[in-house]
């Protein structure tokens, strides 16, 4: 006979298994019959209008449920659904109600009105469009020699034209100027490197050198290299010859009344070769080119030397007599002797008309540089019975210095 926890045991157990086959059928019956509603994914609602979307609701099972209107800047078309709730994917029962946000703002149908992309960053033409309900497209990078690079320098759709909304514009980034290489234009006359620069695409300036190996108007170089490409419209700097430099030019000294060895130093110092003539032991009396003549370096320059000739010693004048006093009563002489003419030479003289005039003798003073004169030129005879003019010169360093100029405009010092 089986004790009485035996039996206890045994009656648990039954009891269990009965439970566990009890479930089991009711779980059977309920699969076979449904176990509860239906469970549906809400679809995604968004950029819909109502009736599109309620249609998309039915044919799930859903339904639509509060339409709830809304101004927003994310959608600036009216009509269509930016916010749902229950959200996208997720599962509810068959039949439930999916409540929508509608945007408030112009038809599909209304046209809208390009804007102006050019200058903008991408970020900004996209907001643009998106703001007038485009649809904004990159396109092509391109070159533009207005728009720097990385702003748009071009769209598909002219600004100011009206289309749908929804409609794509596309919008072109600038890449900045096209580049090109640079021509080789050195060795070639200026006129011609700038019409090859020209139509390379670059500008052109220039500055100017001298040069002994170049021509004149011959491009010597050019400030970017030949075949370097840079941006169309660069300027190029030309450095063009103005040929050999011109030999350098110095104002002839004035050696007037110097010796030989002075003449000879202030000459060289200055760059001039000489040539001279006369007597070694005098001065200058003769220079050409003038004092003061601008020449090249190297030029020649021919002096003469005279020694100067002894000044003609004045005739003793007669002690003066003192001189009769007149009568108180003089009778009047009934023939008065005229008063002599003053003794002068005659202008017909032939010796007399070959004289340089006083006006002569003065151009001759400035031309050779011989100083200032000092009052007028005085006419004379010398021991030689020929007449000279008598001058009275101040050289640069204030010394005074007489000469003499015979009627052939020979000049000496006395």
């Amino acid at each position: 006979m089986a004790s009485q926890s035996t039996i206890i045991t045994r009656g648990r157990r039954g009891f269990a298994a009965g439970l566990a086959a009890l479930f089991a059928s009711v779980c059977m019956a309920l699969t076979l019959v449904g176990c509860g509603p239906k469970q549906v994914a809400v679809p995604d609602l968004h950029y819909k209008e109502t009736e599109e979307a309620e249609k998309t609701l039915e044919k799930l099972g859903l339904k639509l449920g509060t339409v709830t209107e809304e101004k927003t800047d994310d959608l600036p078309i009216g009509g269509f659904i930016y916010k749902q709730d229950p959200e996208l994917d997720a599962q509810v029962d068959e039949g439930t109600e999916v409540n929508v946000t509608v945007s408030v703002g112009p038809k599909i149908t209304d046209p809208v009105t390009v804007p102006d992309l050019t200058g903008m960053s991408v970020e900004e033409a996209e907001d643009a469009l998106a703001k007038v309900a485009l649809v904004a497209q990159p396109g092509e990078p391109k070159n533009s020699d207005s728009v720097d690079p990385g702003k748009v320098c071009g769209q598909s759709v002219a600004a100011g034209t009206q289309i749908t909304p929804l409609e794509i514009v596309a919008y072109y980034v600038s890449m900045g100027k096209e580049m090109a290489a640079v021509p080789n234009v050195t060795g070639i006359a200026v006129h011609d490197a700038r019409d090859a620069l020209s139509k390379a695409g670059f500008g052109c300036d220039t500055t100017e050198s001298y040069s002994d190996s170049v021509a004149k108007d011959v491009v010597i170089s050019q400030s970017i290299k030949k075949d370097q490409k840079v941006q169309k419209g660069t300027v190029v700097t030309l450095e063009v010859s103005l040929g050999a430099k011109p030999a350098e030019k110095v104002a002839v000294p004035n050696i007037y009344s110097y010796n030989l060895e002075a003449a000879k130093r202030t000459l060289e110092s200055s760059g001039f070769a000489y040539e001279y003539s006369g007597d070694e032991g005098g001065t200058v009396t003769y220079v050409d080119p003038a004092p003061g003549t601008m020449l090249d370096k190297g030029a020649k320059v021919i002096f003469q030397i005279t020694v100067p000739q002894p000044q003609p010693q004045p005739e003793p004048q007669p002690e003066p007599q003192p001189e009769p006093q007149p009568d108180p009563d003089p009778e009047p002489d009934p023939d008065p002797e005229p008063d002599p003419e003053p003794d002068l030479p005659d202008v017909d003289d032939p010796v007399y008309g070959n004289q340089l005039t006083a006006e002569d003798v003065e151009n001759i003073i400035w031309e050779r540089g011989l100083g200032e004169m000092q009052g007028d030129p005085i006419l004379l005879q010398l021991n030689d019975n020929k007449w000279y003019w008598e001058v009275t010169c101040n050289d640069v360093d204030e010394h005074e210095h007489t000469f003499v100029i015979d009627g052939d405009g020979n000049v000496s010092e006395v």
